[in-house]
């Protein structure tokens, strides 16, 4: 029988998957759950070690004679301070111990109840990993618990060996009544260098392929031509976003589709495989839309660090290198592997961006932004501020125009540092350097606009709608404007002048037109332009926008239809019959 809390399941499955089989058993009752689990599965080879102290010792010089990792399981308390002598030896000898250690009832920790210690990071300092498994009463607890096992599993080898520490949270029952555990994914890690490509390669051929490419990647010259021979071999596309700055044959404008929900329920944009490549996303939707059909979806993770990345829930496959050289030894593969393609998947992708309608006839920060793709000239760097700054620019047709480069604090994803980081990528820049930001993240950080050194190639576009218009797109709740919204009649004028801007306010959509057009050239100060838009007028443009759009249901009537009427009905006027029913065969197809 296998123990009822789910946590020790998953732990129990991942280590047995994982082909971890030496387990050192130590008496408790808090750890009674995970020795019974290990004691009734043959898998296991079981040894029993009273002292808690000797365990490691014991599994340490396992692990020595056989290269094997060793688990220990012990009980709460002092047990798991016993085991810091043997877990020492074992990180400075390099050997990969595991150490198991049952946590009851975390919450009672400084409760005065019994044999409650702090047992998180216990061992820091000796251990290549720490994780604590809590209770699983979701979804998302069980997905968390698996990828923490998978997690310590895969440091024990990665760049050398060593222990590692699983701390198990037992709050809901010590009972051992389960008769069969459920099958556990298992993470596997793989040097770019030593993959099997011939396998990987098969795997590949005939699926429908989404690379969706995050920010921070090295989009040179020679990666752009690998990607755009990776394209012509398989029948993928490229899921990117502007801050991907991934501008290639098979590349999609995903985010506006997925965000607005004009792919709804379609499962013909599910992919088979997701091939993951840079850092983050400014999509939310797109993690949700994969995490949803998971089931069916594999997930691949190329990155330098070797890091477990999961941000779909279903990664399977790490590959610890850089993209350029996975995707050039795919390609040594063979030739193409279907002369027929017709890059279907890519095709269905592009065909539903040309039936939506994401054009804005007010004036609001969707339109500003559309100008503003318009006008900046080639080789200019663009910053968004997080959040609405970021989004509203996914909607310009910025795939159009593949002259600028576009930056975003995506990392930690915070209102502040906006200004400064973009104040850095001006000084570093030889080109125009352009910052979009609504007023909140502005005025955060605006002793950075007056920082000393600063150069006239900025071009500052400042969207002042009076808050945070971002909590009206998202929310509906009473009195928000105060201190949810933060609402303000601030203007950023007199600083910038104080700062030595040329100082510009626009009103209108040609106005805007001609300011950002005299933004693109050379001038003798810096530029900032002050735009002053009404919070629930531009919120409600954008709702629009998405309603408009939306295929899912509760959104509206005018959600996309497919069939040939309708993609005739929604392409944008001058659109020939002949397009449309290319684009009907696409999504039948």
């Amino acid at each position: 029988m296998y123990a009822d809390e789910k946590n020790i399941q998953i732990l129990t499955g991942v280590l047995k998957e994982s082909r971890i089989r030496k387990a050192v058993l130590s008496p408790g009752g808090s750890s009674a759950p995970i020795v019974q689990s290990f004691q009734h599965d043959s898998f296991f080879e079981c040894y029993s070690a009273a002292d808690e102290r000797n365990a490691v010792y014991f599994a340490a010089g396992i692990a020595q004679v056989t290269g094997e990792p060793v688990v220990c399981v012990c009980t709460a308390g002092t047990a798991a301070s016993n085991y810091l002598p043997g877990m020492t030896e074992a990180f400075y000898q390099n050997l990969p111990v595991v150490a198991v250690t049952a946590d009851s009832a975390p919450y009672l920790l400084g409760q005065l109840e019994l044999q409650k210690i702090n047992q998180e990071n216990i061992f820091d300092g000796v251990v290549k990993k720490h994780v604590t498994l809590p209770a699983v009463l979701s979804e998302t607890d069980a997905w968390a618990c698996n990828r923490m096992v998978n997690e310590a599993v895969l440091a024990l080898s990665h760049h050398g060996s060593g222990p590692v520490h699983i701390n198990v949270q037992i709050t809901q029952t010590l009972a051992c009544s389960t008769r069969c555990i459920p099958k556990q994914r298992v993470i596997r890690r793989y040097q770019v260098p030593e993959a099997d490509y011939e396998s990987l390669h098969l795997k590949l051929s005939g699926k429908k392929i989404m690379a969706v490419a995050g920010q921070g990647l090295k989009t040179d010259e020679k990666f752009l031509a690998v990607c755009g021979r990776f394209y012509e071999m398989y029948d993928c596309m490229f899921a990117v976003e502007t801050v991907s700055n991934l501008r290639c044959p098979g590349a999609a404008a995903v985010y506006p589709l997925i965000e607005t929900g004009a792919v709804g329920e379609g499962r013909e944009f599910v992919p088979d495989i997701v091939i993951s490549i840079g850092n983050h996303i400014a999509s939310y939707q797109l993690k949700q839309f994969l995490r949803k059909h998971r089931e069916s979806v594999e997930s691949w993770v190329v990155h330098e660090s070797g890091e477990v990345r999961d941000p779909f829930w279903c990664c399977s496959s790490i590959f610890e290198g850089e993209a350029g050289e996975f995707f050039e030894r795919l390609l040594a593969c063979g030739s193409r592997q279907n002369p027929q393609n017709r890059h279907l998947y890519c095709r269905r992708w592009k065909g539903l961006y040309d039936r939506c309608d994401f054009q804005a006839e007010v004036f609001s920060s969707l339109s500003i932004a559309r100008i503003l793709s318009k006008t900046m000239p080639e080789g200019a760097l663009l910053h968004t501020a997080v959040l609405n700054s970021t989004r509203v620019m996914q909607f310009s047709d910025y795939l159009e125009h593949q002259r600028v480069q576009y930056f975003c604090n995506l990392g930690a994803l915070g209102t502040d540092g906006c200004m400064a980081a973009f104040m850095g990528e001006a000084a570093a820049a030889d080109s125009l350097a352009y910052l979009l930001t609504g007023d909140l993240s502005f005025f955060y950080g605006m002793n950075a606009a007056g920082m000393r050194g600063m150069k006239n190639n900025i071009r500052i576009v400042l969207l002042n709608n009076g808050g945070g218009e971002e909590f009206k797109i998202k929310m509906d709740y009473p009195d928000m404007e105060e201190f949810v919204c933060a609402r303000n009649t601030l203007s950023a004028k007199g600083w910038a002048l104080e700062c030595g801007f040329s100082y510009f306010t626009a009103s209108g959509h040609k106005e805007t037109e001609k300011i950002l057009e005299a933004f693109s050239r050379p001038s003798e100060k810096p530029m900032l332009l002050e735009i002053f838009l009404d919070m629930d007028k531009d919120a409600q443009a954008i709702r629009e926008m998405y309603r408009r759009n939306s295929r899912k249901p509760g959104r509206g009537k005018h959600g996309l239809k497919s069939g040939i009427r309708s993609a005739a009905g929604k392409l944008l006027s001058g659109k020939s019959l002949k397009k449309a029913k290319e684009i009907y065969e696409i999504i039948r197809s």
